[in-house]
């Protein structure tokens, strides 16, 4: 515990990685428990969920039940999401945690639906809750394609978005849910979301364990100088102070 680390694949299965403060680089750690410094609601202890404040700082706590003031789905219970309390405008600002939504009734996100998709109707600007786009599909968002596709174009010059077949490692790609799932879009080629040692990188969250970017490439430390601040380079890996 307490090494440097860029997901939680590098603590499991003993802990996870998060920060300890908001300006703590991330380490491995034990879930938080109560009154931890948390950012998300699965970096706390089951049952607990992470209260954020108004400038994003969060606290392990009790997650919210049905029908409790909300600010965003990370503080509700499981099975919940946080969304207005009705279609009005003058419930915009005015959020409680609520069972998602069935496909059919009037959204505003697409965390709001059942189905994860909160799509514009085509004759008007309401929007509803809906299946994921098939194979085709003029889309607008990358994430409201089915799974295996991605919401782009077919050919460079083309003025409409469709939900086509994801791209495999190697590919070309432009942008964010373009390549297969477990692959991410880097300098336009699919590509895995960490690199090995003496793959390319740009910083260090983009290399493997403890490895770090230097030179643009993800290599092991020499001294304290080649790692993040709070960490020292003991058996060529940053671990923290």
């Amino acid at each position: 515990m307490g090494d440097y680390c860029t997901n939680s694949l590098d603590c499991s299965p003993l802990g996870i990685c998060r920060r300890l403060t908001p300006d703590a680089y991330p380490t491995c750690q034990e879930y938080g428990t109560w009154g931890d410094f948390c950012e998300e609601s699965s970096e706390c202890e089951k049952a607990l969920g992470c209260d954020k404040g108004p400038l994003g700082d969060g606290m392990c706590g009790r997650p919210r039940e049905k029908g409790e003031e909300c600010a965003d789905n990370s503080l509700c219970a499981e099975h919940h999401t946080c969304r207005a309390f009705g279609p009005s405008k003058k419930y915009r600002n005015f959020k409680l945690c609520l069972e998602p939504l069935a496909n059919g009734r009037f959204c505003r996100e697409d965390s709001d639906c059942k189905s994860g998709v909160c799509a514009k109707r085509s004759r008007n600007k309401s929007k509803l809750c809906r299946d994921p786009l098939p194979l085709g599909s003029v889309c607008h968002s990358w994430n409201h394609c089915a799974s295996g596709l991605a919401c782009r174009k077919k050919t460079k010059d083309s003025n409409k978005l469709h939900c086509l077949p994801t791209f495999s490692i190697g590919e070309p790609c432009v942008g964010i849910g373009e390549c297969k799932e477990n692959l991410v879009c880097r300098d336009n080629y699919c590509g895995g979301y960490e690199s090995e040692y003496g793959q390319a990188c740009i910083k260090s969250r983009e290399c493997l364990g403890n490895l770090v970017c230097l030179n643009r490439k993800c290599q092991r430390c020499l001294n304290v100088y080649d790692c993040p601040s709070y960490f020292i380079c003991e058996e060529n890996k940053c671990i923290r102070m």
